[in-house]
């Protein structure tokens, strides 16, 4: 398995390997180095992560690009594009460190997760294992999770090129997967959710939940978990528990390029019911997450595509913890939710639309319109078990 995530070690890579190796598959992970202490790695998976990777672009040039690449028409920015890559980044794709950090073989399945690593997958199948079956698995609409057109392009593009050397494609809902195919002509990929795969959390009290976020007791807990990142509509979020009753808290369980600007809106308009948390260890999140009333999915779908078809990870992880789900109009957020009774989607396009969404999800939690039979029978209907079950007949379908 690849992986170029530069974070932390995703859960969905972790989980999918888990399930190779307890079904007798030998699996190594090659990642960039990133965080993975508190993650759930199987015992006979091999990780392979060297730390002498990765060289740092110089302050301020990630802001710059992005500048150059709105403003500038596509062909110029193409030229350029490769200037930069060629003197600041060198290796974009990270060709290089995973063709020369992959371990000797034989290996029978190159599983590699997301774009920015199938080309890596290919060439190492060209160069060491030419019988290898390669298995792309597309964490979400990569191309469109860029807001910049000439961004969109030169993904769209290198997607277009390799997608059909891969001889399987792997995606994370049924829209993602109509729209892959098409958009490249290929056969619908295969489906699996990022569902959460069950582990040995680490009980927390509610106490200690409350300590984390320095909360008092009393109120009704809404929870948002996650990144703070852009296109997330994360300051409406925390602007719309300005017009609520202070017993409506939230909680925002992460942190994230956002922060500062989250907590500055939180300091200038005083506000008493915000309250952040940080970042907890991945196997301890469901114990975190169980303390909530609600979880929310506030992203605004509107101009990203890749935001509009999303199921993210934390659908998943309230559904795994039994928690409701207020969301905003996400095609397939809503039908998990709806169709399953454990939650609603409402237009959240401001502070007063979030405002009085919480509000009214609030009230359909009190009057008992997200019953615990519900959440119950959503959770055992998008446990890790089919997923995974999912994953093992597709490597049988292909020899793996």
């Amino acid at each position: 398995m690849l992986s170029a995530h530069t974070l932390q070690l995703d859960r969905r890579i972790t989980a999918e390997a888990a399930a190779l190796a307890a079904a007798g598959y030998e699996v190594t992970i090659l990642s960039l180095p990133v965080e993975y202490r508190g993650c759930d790695l199987h015992p006979s998976v091999k990780l392979v992560m060297p730390r002498s990777y990765l060289r740092r672009a110089p302050a301020g040039t990630g802001r710059l690009k992005g500048a150059v690449a709105s403003a500038l028409p596509w062909p110029l920015y193409s030229v350029l594009r490769r200037a930069y890559r060629a003197l600041v980044k060198g290796d974009p794709l990270h060709l290089a460190f995973f063709v020369q950090n992959t371990p000797d073989g034989p290996w029978h399945c190159i599983h590699c997760h997301d774009l920015d690593t199938l080309p890596a997958a290919l060439e190492i199948r060209q160069r060491f294992a030419p019988e290898a079956q390669v298995i792309y698995d597309s964490h979400e609409l990569f191309p469109y999770q860029f807001p910049s057109g000439n961004h969109q392009r030169r993904w769209r593009s290198l997607e277009a090129r390799y997608i059909s050397r891969a001889d399987a494609v792997i995606t994370v809902n049924p829209s993602s997967a109509s729209h892959i195919a098409h958009s490249y002509g290929v056969t619908p990929p295969t489906v699996i959710y990022n569902s959460y795969r069950g582990s040995s959390d680490a009980s927390v009290t509610e106490e200690e939940f409350l300590t984390l976020f320095e909360a008092p007791r009393d109120g009704f807990r809404v929870l948002f978990q996650g990144a703070f990142t852009p296109q997330r509509n994360l300051e409406n979020l925390v602007r719309a528990f300005s017009l609520v009753e202070p017993s409506l808290r939230l909680f925002l369980l992460g942190a994230g390029k956002l922060e500062a600007r989250l907590r500055a809106i939180v300091k200038r308009q005083r506000l008493r019911n915000v309250h952040f948390g940080g970042w907890v260890p991945q196997n301890r999140l469901l114990a975190f997450t169980a303390h909530a009333h609600l979880g929310v999915i506030p992203y605004d779908g509107s101009r990203l595509i890749n935001n509009r078809y999303c199921t993210p990870n934390k659908l998943f992880e309230f559904i795994e913890a039994l928690v409701p789900v207020c969301s905003a109009r996400l095609p397939e957020v809503t039908r998990i939710i709806e169709s399953n009774g454990i939650g609603a989607s409402y237009p959240l396009a401001n502070p007063r639309e979030i405002a009085d969404a919480v509000k009214n999800c609030r009230s359909r939690c009190i009057g008992g319109d997200f019953p615990s039979s519900n959440r119950r029978n959503a959770r055992r209907l998008y446990s890790w078990g089919n997923q995974a079950g999912t994953l093992l007949d597709l490597y049988k379908s292909i020899g793996g």
